[in-house]
């Protein structure tokens, strides 16, 4: 089998730039993005449609639409942007022609599937009906907007499925073409996969949605009972206020320890004047930006092992350190107060208090050292 590159064709545009030609079958929404982008990257590009007099009207790209099978039969590659609906049709009319070709998949499924539930790719099904094409899933994580707007802020990765190792390179340098990172994932068993990624939102922030939501139920709960509920003469006029602001304060805080608890942790007594707190509060948080900024892939992509970690690790302590000795000091009447029930601000200071004493522990020298073995690989 001949290896298939994007030199292998001539361009059978003015300029001879040796790039494949390409066809898109379809005229919706992908599939005049895609055109335009490859149009945009050099590309020699046709269009199939099913009635070109109907798209000639409205098709503002500098390119004439042909049939599907003129599409079909001037070009190896051909990239299938019809929904799912329209393939069994599509393979049937124009099945045999395909034979040989190298046919890109973008179709996403109807409804969203997880991989295990999904038995079959849309891919897979391709390639066993037409089993003489070179089937490849790729572009399908990718919006009509981005493609032809050029948005940086989306994601900028193709994951690109086949059997054949030929095609895979082949579509990988496509996407290279066009401006994006392709990501080898493996066979067309893996577009099960792929085809639920443009379904996901926001799967990785499920669990610290309930945890955050759930320190911040407690505390409103404790305020509320122990201010407002159990007292004689509760002033409800303060809850808006002073309730968020107690709230808030004992949940960031509460999140800010939880994130380093569960590493290693430190402590110690605290005390001072309110207006040390208070600039505790400000240095804290302004850290706690430079920590957000970091994370943004953007940035976090600019660093290396050691800034990062130097970040991540001695920055965020810092804001925590500072964060907790702002809450111990504009706290500190309370702590010399005797009553049934402690303060709320108490309850947010147990937290923070475990991640020191824990950041202690393991920089003890016997603990110390384990670790270090660890990490060498040492028993």
């Amino acid at each position: 089998m001949a290896d298939i590159s994007l030199e292998s064709e001539p361009s059978c545009g003015a300029d001879t730039n040796s790039k494949v030609k390409v066809s898109v079958i379809g005229t919706g929404w992908f599939g005049r993005a895609m055109c335009k982008r490859l149009l945009e990257a050099g590309y020699d590009v046709l269009l199939g449609t099913r009635k070109s007099t109907r798209a000639t009207s409205s098709f503002e790209l500098a390119v004439e639409p042909v049939s599907y099978a003129e599409a079909i039969q001037q070009t190896r590659v051909i990239i299938l942007c019809l929904p799912q609906r329209a393939h069994l049709s599509f393979i049937k009319d124009y099945g045999t022609l395909l034979a040989g070709k190298i046919l890109i998949d973008v179709t996403n499924p109807l409804h969203y599937h997880t991989g295990n539930d999904l038995n079959v790719s849309i891919a897979e099904n391709l390639q066993a009906a037409l089993p003489e094409a070179k089937v490849a899933k790729a572009f399908n994580t990718l919006s009509a907007y981005s493609l032809e707007r050029h948005t940086r802020g989306t994601t900028q990765e193709v994951y690109i499925c086949s059997n054949e190792p030929k095609t895979l390179h082949m579509v990988a340098e496509l996407a290279r073409e066009l401006g994006y990172t392709p990501v080898d994932f493996g066979t067309l068993a893996m577009a099960r996969t792929v085809e639920t990624m443009p379904f996901t939102f926001f799967e990785n922030w499920k669990v610290p949605l309930i945890i955050c939501g759930g320190i911040h139920l407690f505390f409103f709960l404790y305020l509320l009972i122990t201010r407002y509920v159990i007292q004689a003469t509760p002033n409800y006029n303060t809850l808006p206020l002073f309730g968020f602001n107690s709230t808030v304060a004992n949940t960031s805080l509460g999140l800010f320890a939880l994130s380093n608890l569960a590493g290693h942790i430190s402590g110690g007594i605290i005390t001072g004047m309110a207006q040390a707190g208070l600039l505790a509060a400000h240095i804290s948080a302004l850290i706690y930006s430079i920590l957000w900024i970091v994370s943004l892939p953007s940035v976090n992509s600019l660093l290396n092992w050691r800034e990062w970690r130097f970040i991540q690790s001695k920055l965020g302590w810092t804001a925590l350190a500072l964060g907790y000795i702002h809450t111990v000091l504009m706290v500190y009447p309370f702590w010399k107060m005797v009553k049934d029930i402690p303060h709320i601000a108490m309850l947010g200071s147990i937290l923070p208090g475990l991640a020191f004493v824990g950041k202690l522990l393991v920089l003890l020298p016997p603990v110390k050292a384990k670790l270090q073995r660890i990490h060498s690989g040492k028993p």
